[in-house]
């Protein structure tokens, strides 16, 4: 609870208040002096919006996070056991036989995921965003 009059203070002069409250609390503290020092209501809900836009950035950016770095590793290794396997495919005595054909394969399925991956997740922001040019 807070007496009207230290409400009151915090409004006229939240700088003498402020170092006042408890560490947890200055963040809304500080909100509060914000939103009640608005003028209008369209301030008010313009705030807000764009206080929950960003946290909506933020929530889609720690989603892809969770995913994107361990498919990039996957997809690096995956690139790394082609390159490898082309160079003893081409001393192989038999570069058509079962197992390379199926390494091929498995690695060909592997960018086929990471591909539809980043399609669902970025849409097709993936062809003509900022990545463009490397995908």
């Amino acid at each position: 609870r807070v007496a009207l009059d230290m409400l009151v203070d915090l409004l006229v002069a939240p700088e003498s208040l402020l170092p006042h409250v408890r560490a947890d609390l200055v963040s809304l503290a500080e909100r509060v002096v914000t939103v009640l020092s608005m003028r209008t209501v369209n301030e008010v809900v313009d705030d807000e919006t764009r206080i929950n836009a960003v946290k909506s950035v933020q929530t889609e950016r720690d989603e892809a996070d969770r995913w994107e770095w361990p498919l990039t590793v996957v997809v690096s290794l995956t690139v790394i056991v082609s390159l490898i396997a082309m160079g003893f495919n081409l001393d192989s005595p038999d570069p058509e036989s079962v197992g390379w054909v199926l390494l091929e394969v498995a690695c060909t399925l592997v960018f086929i995921v990471e591909a539809a991956i980043k399609i669902r997740s970025w849409g097709w922001k993936y062809f003509r965003g900022d990545a463009a040019y490397w995908n």
